[in-house]
């Protein structure tokens, strides 16, 4: 029972993140994949408060860097790939400090 939860939690975040990948709704690779299942297996040992947190906090936390991206596409026309693992690591680490 106490390896339930980190191993389903890291199933459900990878599983989310490969159907992302897999149906072509953004431009995620298999590293963001492979890091939120470890993501969501470390979560998981302080329980579904912090899985949850660290599900949504990196999207809040990428929220500001891709409206700069898109404005600089649209000013310049060429388009920069957006690295979603830092706002990965670092949703962690804030849900990590939380949920303590």
């Amino acid at each position: 029972m106490l390896l339930l939860t980190p191993v389903l939690a890291a199933t459900i975040l990878g599983g989310g993140y490969t159907a992302l990948v897999a149906v072509g709704a953004s431009r995620m690779g298999m590293g963001d994949v492979r890091l939120a299942a470890l993501a969501g297996l470390l979560l998981g040992t302080l329980g579904w408060e912090a899985v949850i947190l660290g599900a949504v906090l990196p999207c809040l936390l990428a929220v500001p860097f891709a409206f700069v991206a898109v404005t600089r596409v649209r000013l310049t026309g060429v388009p920069k790939p957006l690295p979603f693992g830092p706002f990965l690591v670092a949703a962690t680490i804030i849900a990590s400090l939380v949920t303590r």
